[in-house]
């Protein structure tokens, strides 16, 4: 990229994630944990205020990517 970036790894567990990666742990989204274990709802939590500054440009990519 020609752009200044930052990879920022949301995840509980960084085994192996290269040390130029900035983790942050997985955002809570509130649900009950019998909802949590149903699909995607913990993905939702990518997009509450806060997690990024106001004028940042985001991409937000699935673990299965090839970048």
């Amino acid at each position: 990229m020609t752009q200044p970036f930052e990879f920022i790894c949301f995840c509980d567990n960084a085994d192996g994630l290269d040390k130029r990666i900035t983790l942050r742990p997985l955002p809570g989204l509130g649900l009950p944990p019998e909802k949590m274990s149903k699909g995607g709802w913990q993905k939702l939590a990518m997009f509450k205020r806060g997690l990024f500054e106001p004028d940042d440009l985001i991409m937000v990519l699935d673990v299965d990517i090839l970048i």
